[in-house]
């Protein structure tokens, strides 16, 4: 066994026992669950369930005050002491609490919400010391021994022969505090010489205390998006977000503050993907123009100049090789349903593919190894039943890949070398909190240690050349439900209300209820569908647990809602009753499932699928049975007309690469195609005369709701909201009224900063 193993285990259980008693001398426990204190652990059944800081403090402190009800002001006050905290973070973590200790049905078990006041802990607690009861009476004369040894007790304890011998001077030692503080200074003192000993050289994950960041608010203005450090630590490179619908390539310099634009603001240009030349005089980036689902690579000067072109079709992760000769990028190639690592020279000439994979799989994130000799990856593997992930590294001349770690079911984002490769910097989901994390992991016996600790999502990063200093974005997304009433914008009404709160659909049952799917914790995996009337009373949870049920849509007789759930381990079509009873699954698809919509005599379910990394619809029987194609090309954003005789819908064309909006009739029908002169941003609704559509623009950074009729008219604007996109809509069966979901977004930066 390696000294940094072997060292590693006794330094983990240092305040246990040789029982695995806690130092401290008393524990809590209830139910099938034991709280260490000193240790910081909760164990179930003899395993450890993992839990973030703050969840474990807030359980500590619940369970200390057994029956009692626990206003939020105190509970805040005494989990983040002088902190201002939102209600809303101390609601999430209660949430992921009771999602750990299996208390996510109702009636809890553990832990009651007593609306608008707080929280009382209602299942028995015992309090359990930790000292074991002695078997007999020289066990109890002994414990109560407490007396300094003598000199010729102790001599005559080491005089004893045999195993008795060594067993009473361990006990004599471990007995007496300095003693045992002596042993653990020197067990200690022996696992840092082992760890430095071990290799020929100093390890940089050794040597970096990654668990002690200092943080800092790197930006506060609400607008950078994608925040990409230099390898210095001097700039920051990222999409200034102009205006609400305008974006610029800018650069920060870290020390000022001050701002400069590479590229100016504009409509018609996404950026994304940037990499640093490893001098810092060059930045590389992707750049979308127009309407086409790809990008290309440009290289600028630093301190400003013309982009030159490298590479004409990109996707994402654009690394540069450690010598700056070579640069690597992922292509998606939509009509082949491929994905593929491609490596080039740094001109971008010489093409070479190194690896692919079929267009529902993916790659991530790429990294060259510090000898440049290697690429790594995250890679998600589409699977029947669910997707997979993993890190892998593959030769950059191509090869076989080699899998890093283990194959995980939650999300791996990406990882980066630390410059002596002896350990990465990984971005993945916690499996407990369903929150995006940052890790270190030592490399190659792969020990893990958290970064971040916290309920934000941290989607990607950036750092260093001596991984020293770490750039993570902030996303602050909040997604409220309004409703309209006959198309008045200028009178809306604030339906839902929080901080971080996330919805991701939402319908109606006739004109009396509202029917919408809420994030449980606001990581965008944990939906469950809730029914309220228009003025927002009345609310009802139609679904539980953590299976993300979403994107519910109602029958046409209001009788029956179906909808996306991971019951069966992967996103399939359900159904159920209009107050949530009588749950059925109604799809097999060996492919993800979503927006599902009802035809108009409820006979019929369509829904969007993802085949070969292509979007198609496919309809079934509202009983269930064999999923049928309903039209052939690809498409992105869609809806079923009130008739179910014709489908609107935004699809690539592949020979010009910009995106058109069509009608077509669906097998049967007698009308032909009907070209339309708009493109939906994220979603468009029929309106229920079946004569015109509803939808939300880019042309104002989807802030409104528009109306295209088909008599040629040009399209109108119903709404006039100054801020916040319109993410969906959806209109009550009279059509008087609509229940909208309104997304406010702010980016940011977060620095780290590791001794």
């Amino acid at each position: 066994m390696k000294f940094r193993n072997f060292f590693g285990k006794i330094l983990e259980t240092a305040n246990v026992n040789k029982n695995g008693y806690s130092a401290n001398g008393y524990r809590y426990s209830f139910g099938q669950f034991t709280i260490d204190r000193a240790n910081r652990i909760v164990v179930r059944d003899g395993e450890t369930v993992a839990l973030t800081a703050k969840v474990f403090d807030i359980l500590a402190v619940l369970a200390e005050n057994p029956g009692r009800l626990l206003e939020k002001d105190e509970l805040i006050e005494r989990v983040w002491p002088g902190t201002y905290i939102e209600e809303g973070n101390l609601a999430r973590n209660v949430s992921t609490l009771r999602r750990a200790l299996g208390d996510d049905s109702k009636p809890h078990k553990f832990i009651e919400t007593v609306p608008g006041r707080g929280y009382r802990f209602v299942a028995e607690v015992a309090y359990v010391a930790d000292i074991p009861e002695p078997q007999d009476r020289e066990q109890v004369a002994s414990s109560r021994d407490i007396s300094p040894a003598s000199p010729d007790r102790l001599r005559s304890d080491i005089s004893s022969s045999g195993t008795g011998t060594r067993s009473a001077w361990r006990a004599y030692l471990f007995s007496r505090p300095r003693f045992l503080s002596l042993a653990v200074l020197c067990i200690a003192v022996a696992a840092i010489i082992a760890f430095r000993s071990e290799g020929d050289r100093l390890r940089q994950i050794d040597l970096v205390s990654y668990d002690r960041a200092k943080r800092s608010k790197l930006t506060q203005e609400g607008n950078v998006y994608g925040g990409f450090i230099s390898p210095d630590g001097l700039y920051l490179a990222f999409t200034r977000l102009a205006s609400k619908d305008e974006r610029a390539l800018s650069l920060r310099q870290i020390a000022t503050g001050s701002v400069v634009d590479l590229r100016p603001p504009s409509r018609d240009v996404v950026y994304w993907a940037f990499a640093f030349s490893h001098d810092s005089s060059f930045l590389y980036y992707i750049a979308r123009e127009g309407g086409s689902d790809f990008g290309k690579i440009y290289r600028i000067p630093l301190l400003g100049g013309t982009p030159r072109p490298l590479v004409t079709h990109a996707n994402g992760g654009l690394a540069i090789s450690p010598d700056g000769r070579r640069l690597a990028f992922v292509r998606i190639d939509r009509e082949k349903g491929v994905a593929s690592i491609v490596v080039a020279d740094a001109d971008g000439s010489n093409e070479r593919e190194i690896i692919s994979c079929d267009g529902d799989s993916g790659y991530y994130s790429l990294d060259w190894s510090p000898d440049g000799g290697s690429l790594m990856y995250a890679f998600r593997r589409h699977g029947n039943d669910h997707d997979q992930w993993y890190l892998a590294e593959i030769p950059a001349a191509g090869g076989t890949e080699r899998i890093l770690g283990d194959v995980s079911d939650t999300p791996v984002f990406g990882a980066k070398w630390l410059p002596d490769k002896s350990g990465l910097i990984v971005n993945a989901v916690d499996e407990g909190t369903r929150q995006p994390q940052i890790y270190s992991v030592s490399y190659p016996d792969g020990a893990r240690r958290r970064i971040t600790n916290d309920l934000n999502s941290y989607v990607g990063f950036s750092m260093t050349a001596d991984a020293r200093m770490m750039v993570l974005p902030q996303t602050n997304s909040n997604r409220q439900i309004w409703e309209i009433t006959d198309g008045k914008a200028s009178t809306p009404t604030q339906l839902t209300f929080g901080n971080e709160t996330h919805y991701e659909s939402v319908s109606w049952i006739g004109n009396d209820y509202i029917v919408f799917d809420q994030d449980e914790n606001s990581s965008y995996d944990n939906y469950n569908i809730w029914r309220m009337r228009p003025d927002g009373s009345d609310r009802v949870q139609l679904t539980y647990g953590s299976d993300d049920n979403t994107q519910p849509s109602v029958s046409p007789d209001g009788t029956t809602i179906v909808f996306v759930s991971r019951r069966s381990g992967k996103r399939q079509l359900w159904r159920m009753n209009a107050d949530g009873s009588d749950l059925r699954q109604l799809t097999e698809f060996p492919n993800g499932i979503f927006n599902p919509r009802f035809s108009n005599d409820g006979r019929w379910v369509y829904f969007g699928t993802s085949e070969a990394g292509v979007s198609r619809v496919r309809r079934v029987s509202a009983g269930g049975g064999e999923a049928e194609l309903v039209i052939d090309p690809p498409t992105q954003v869609w809806d079923l007309s009130p008739d179910a005789s014709r489908i609107a819908f935004l699809t690539l064309d592949r020979s010009s690469g910009t995106e058109h909006t069509w009608v077509r009739p669906i097998a049967g029908a007698a009308t032909a195609d009907t070209a339309l002169a708009f493109k939906p941003e994220t979603w468009m609704r029929w309106s229920r005369d079946g004569k015109s559509l509803y939808y939300n623009s880019g042309k104002d950074g989807s802030q409104n709701v528009w109306m295209a009729r088909f008599d040629g008219t040009a399209p109108r604007q119903v709404t006039d909201f100054k801020d916040e996109k319109v993410f969906a809509c959806s209109w009550s069966s009279d059509g008087t009224r609509s229940a909208c979901i309104r997304q406010a977004n702010s980016f940011d930066a977060v620095l780290l900063r590791f001794e």
